[in-house]
Formats: C-alpha cells, sequence, structure tokens
C-alpha cells in the first residue's frame, strides 16, 4: 500500500505557469497528466474561447507539466509519463469535437514524445477512457446550454439522454489505470473498457472510405 505519510499534496493549475514551475525541483518519477475539461458542441456553433480553453488545459497544460518534470527524468534516467486521453483522441465524437480535437492533439504530441525519448530511460502511454459515469460528461453536455441561444443555436441538439445513461462503472476505470500506471511493460496505448478495441478499430478504418 501507500504511506499516506510519505504523500506530498501540491494543488496547481495546469494553465498557470508560476504554479508549474513549482514542480519543477519535486523529484517525479511518474507524471499522470489527467487534468482535463469538457465543452460540448458542434464544432459550427461552439464558442471559439471554449476550443482554446479545452486546448490549454487538456494539452498545453500537460505539456507544460511534462516540460518541468522531464529534465529531472531524463538526468535520472528512469521516468514515466501517461497522458489520460480519451476514446475521443481516437474516433469522432459529434457535438465534442472540441474535446476531441485537444485528445487527438493529446495523441500525436505523446506518440511523438515516446519516439523523442526513446533511449533515455523516459517511457510514455496513453490511457483512453471510454465514456465512465464520473459526472464529466453529464456536466459537458448539460453545460451547452449556457451559451446555445441567438444566433449560436445553428443544429439541433440530439438527444444524449440514453448515451449518458449507458456509461460504465468508473471503479473499473480507476482500477484499470492504477495498474497501467504501475505496470513498467505497459502497452503505449490503452483502451478502457477494453471491450472497445474492435469498435475503435473499425471505425479508424471506415474513415479512409468516407466520401462527402
Amino acid at each position: 500500500g501507500i504511506d499516506a505519510g510519505r504523500l506530498r499534496y501540491v494543488t496547481l493549475d495546469v494553465t498557470n505557469a508560476e504554479d508549474i514551475a513549482a514542480v519543477r525541483d519535486l523529484p517525479i518519477t511518474t507524471l499522470v497528466n489527467n487534468a482535463g475539461v469538457l465543452h460540448m458542441g458542434a464544432a459550427a456553433e461552439i464558442p471559439i474561447e471554449l476550443v482554446r480553453e479545452s486546448l490549454e488545459v487538456n494539452l498545453f497544460g500537460g505539456l507544460a507539466l511534462a516540460q518541468a518534470v522531464l529534465p529531472g527524468m531524463i538526468a535520472r534516467g528512469r521516468g514515466t509519463i501517461v497522458w489520460t486521453s480519451s476514446i475521443a483522441g481516437l474516433v469522432p465524437v459529434p457535438w465534442g469535437s472540441a474535446y476531441a480535437a485537444s485528445k487527438h492533439a493529446v495523441e500525436g504530441l505523446a506518440a511523438s514524445m515516446r519516439a523523442e525519448l526513446a533511449g533515455t530511460g523516459v517511457h510514455v502511454a496513453t490511457i483512453n477512457p471510454g465514456p465512465f459515469r464520473t459526472g464529466f460528461n453529464d456536466a459537458g453536455v448539460a453545460g451547452m446550454d449556457r451559451w446555445r441561444h441567438g444566433d449560436r443555436v445553428l443544429l439541433q441538439k440530439p438527444d444524449l439522454s440514453s448515451a449518458l445513461a449507458s456509461q460504465f462503472d468508473p471503479q473499473d476505470a480507476i482500477d484499470a489505470m492504477v495498474a497501467i500506471i504501475l505496470n513498467e511493460a505497459r502497452a503505449f496505448r490503452n483502451l478502457l473498457p477494453a471491450a472497445l478495441d474492435a469498435r475503435v478499430k473499425q471505425v479508424q478504418s471506415d474513415a479512409w472510405t468516407w466520401h462527402g
């Protein structure tokens, strides 16, 4: 188990440069980039500032933390950076385009970072959760109603209630994530639940035949 007396808690904002600087001298061996925001809405309507915030938190915040801890990891010749990506980083998510864009960017960054750090002793991996019942997705859907009015309403909002009702048990994701983070032989990409692997690969394959 983990000895709580040996844990040091640091509260920080991943978009705040001073907060990021405060972790540079900590002997961090494993970084899990798990901070994230979900702003739902169609690409044709969603305010640009919400798209920017999605990238600031989901992509740039994680990269800033990685850059803060990597000098120490490289100097020690050992370390792990795990990005909490999403199934939305692998397949299209209608009405979740800003979130999907940020997570697709995370996928590209993590894969490139993995190649760049080869031979340094620092390992990189992604965890790609599907829809789990944590309240994160529900809040994202509810948030659309705060800005969808006037000329922001171009498309009819779909009924997402059935999708929200069919979310997975979050404890399964928590257990799997902990196991992945602690497993030094982990795969680079880890989709949760693994039962979605075939569906995701089929959607990726189908993209080559889409027209119009």
